[in-house]
């Protein structure tokens, strides 16, 4: 936290390496006709199996495309080199191809309307508040890059749906899944917490500063183990703590 803040410039090997590693990605994961990505490379369509998800028959169902999880890493990944380097070649980049392949996930038969599992065309897939909360601060993150209203506007409409995945079990907190309320994880509420004060950032509104200090708050309260600081992994309706610790 102490260390001195660096200048980044053309040649320096870290932003080398992410632009390297974005190319790679776009040369080997997409799928010629399309702005969509596969799961995996060499692709394995028919063996893979998506252990992240809550649904047996999901995961284990042959897909030709990416699941949304994965997928919204190009977003975050775009929007890094965009803000590192102010290069308007990856704002057109999200605007031509990210946000183009995104929209493919975008679920407008649930209310409120989010970011579905898996694309809209196949059937009906779970949806999860973590994926959702990750595609909600890069939209906000875009907006505070560009200051353009629409991806504000995105970022408030996935919010909805965040706030819909919030009740008073367990005295408040984000479920992991839309579909799967039996519990409420770290990696809900803790980026849950970042995404609300990100959107305080953006708008002024206090109603989000104070939902970032209540979910930074809850977490800290019920999943942070005292002995390491570390956070276990989600707490059921029942109160049984899930220990296992991942590095979100």
């Amino acid at each position: 936290c102490n260390t001195k803040k660096q200048v980044i410039v053309g040649n320096e090997p870290a932003l080398a390496r992410a632009k390297q590693t974005l190319d790679s990605l776009y040369s080997y994961y997409s799928i010629p006709g399309t702005q969509l990505l596969r799961e995996n490379y060499p692709s394995n369509i028919a063996e893979y199996t998506a252990t992240y998800l809550a649904s047996e028959e999901q995961k284990n169902m042959p897909n030709q495309y990416s699941y949304l999880w994965p997928y919204s890493g190009t977003f975050s990944a775009v929007n890094a080199l965009f803000e590192a380097t102010q290069d308007t070649i990856y704002q057109s980049l999200l605007n031509k191809k990210v946000l183009v392949g995104l929209e493919e996930y975008f679920d407008t038969r649930r209310v409120p309307e989010a970011y579905a599992s898996y694309i809209n065309t196949a059937p009906q897939s779970d949806r999860f508040y973590d994926d959702n909360i990750w595609i909600g601060l890069d939209f906000t993150d875009l907006y505070l890059l560009t200051g353009k209203k629409e991806y504000l506007t995105q970022a408030k409409m996935v919010w909805r749906f965040i706030e819909s995945g919030t009740d008073d079990k367990l005295g408040y907190g984000i479920y992991w899944c839309e579909q799967k309320k039996n519990g409420k994880n770290t990696c809900s509420n803790a980026p849950g917490s970042v995404y609300a004060s990100k959107l305080f950032l953006a708008t002024g509104d206090s109603s989000y500063l104070q939902a970032g200090i209540r979910l930074y708050e809850w977490t800290k309260e019920n999943l942070q183990d005292p002995a390491d600081g570390l956070y276990f992994d989600n707490k059921s309706l029942n109160g049984e703590i899930g220990r296992a610790k991942f590095a979100y």
